[in-house]
């Protein structure tokens, strides 16, 4: 039976297309400067216009994040503001796609790392390839608030990631940094990342601001769902909320339901992500066992008369 929407993304290089299937993850140059001018005015704008009123405790931690805001009016105003700047853009690096769910993220100075998480699943279909794009209006790096990643994790199949779901990797954070890639990008770079791509962000501990955009990307026929948990902890069930006609998902918005699913997730261990991780970037060179160089250099002294 053929599907009603595409699956994968089409890349205008090889390269992006390659980087994205293998690593879960590419950059890509997306904005202009100027472009980048006129979208950070903007920004700034709605911003001041709204003097960051109604912050969550998680944005006054992380800096300012329209997700998090309680004013919905104020959600919508910016997502509406990256729906008309990348709209028309996205085509340059990706076709048959479409910008969903977009909002902005501005870690200042100081601001805090954000711990690892993943971002929830988009469609019905779960062999649909979703992506998150997520476009630097300044240059990011490991100073001031680069995201990481975790190279294969888009490869973990059968999981439902939504509100309030206790996420798989939960119980090993430092093994997932340790593996994890940070990730710089330029201002106009585009850093797109498979859905269900592990990642989180580390410390701004520069001195100046690190903004940017962060949006959905969705088969452009296909409809943008959440996944919201019903009844149980952790979830066997759940209702599919439709979001392809909402500029922003908060209690003042009530979707229109497309029915209920039972799911539940499936442990995945370390070991098991970790294989993911290994066949994506290659394993890591195994460390010399406790001991090993100071017996090697004994016997380099002693064949060599040292």
């Amino acid at each position: 039976m053929r599907r009603p929407f595409m699956l994968e993304p089409q890349f205008a290089t090889a390269e992006t297309a390659s980087d994205f299937r293998r690593l879960g993850y590419a950059v890509a140059p997306l904005l202009t400067a100027d472009e980048v001018s006129a979208v950070r005015g903007a920004l700034d704008g709605l911003m001041r216009d709204h003097a960051k009123s109604g912050r969550s405790d998680d944005d006054l931690r992380q800096g300012h994040i329209t997700y998090y805001n309680a004013d919905g009016a104020y959600q919508e105003a910016v997502a509406a503001l990256v729906r008309a700047t990348f709209t028309p853009v996205l085509d340059r690096i990706v076709s048959g796609y479409r910008v969903s769910a977009g909002g902005a993220f501005i870690k200042p100075p100081g601001g805090g790392e954000m711990g690892v998480h993943c971002d929830y699943r988009a469609t019905t279909d779960p062999d649909a390839v979703t992506f998150t794009l997520w476009c630097a209006l300044a240059d990011v790096d490991e100073a001031n608030g680069a995201l990481c990643l975790l190279p294969g994790s888009h490869k973990v199949r059968d999981q439902i990631i939504g509100p309030g779901v206790s996420p798989y990797f939960e119980s090993y954070p430092d093994r997932i940094k340790s593996r994890s890639v940070p990730v710089r990008v330029r201002a106009g770079e585009a850093l797109l990342f498979q859905t269900g791509m592990i990642h989180w962000s580390l410390p701004n501990r520069s001195d100046r601001l690190r903004p940017a955009i962060h949006f959905i990307a969705v088969p452009a026929d296909a409809p943008h769902v959440i996944y919201m948990p019903k009844d149980s902890v952790p979830p066997k069930r759940f209702e599919i909320l439709d979001l392809s006609d909402v500029l922003a998902f908060h209690p003042g918005v009530h979707p229109p339901s497309l029915g209920s699913i039972d799911h539940s997730n499936r442990p995945i261990g370390w070991p098991e992500l970790e294989r993911l991780v290994d066949e994506a970037v290659g394993a890591p060179p195994k460390a010399a066992p406790a001991g090993l160089w100071a017996r090697s250099r004994t016997l380099v002294r002693r064949a060599f008369g040292a």
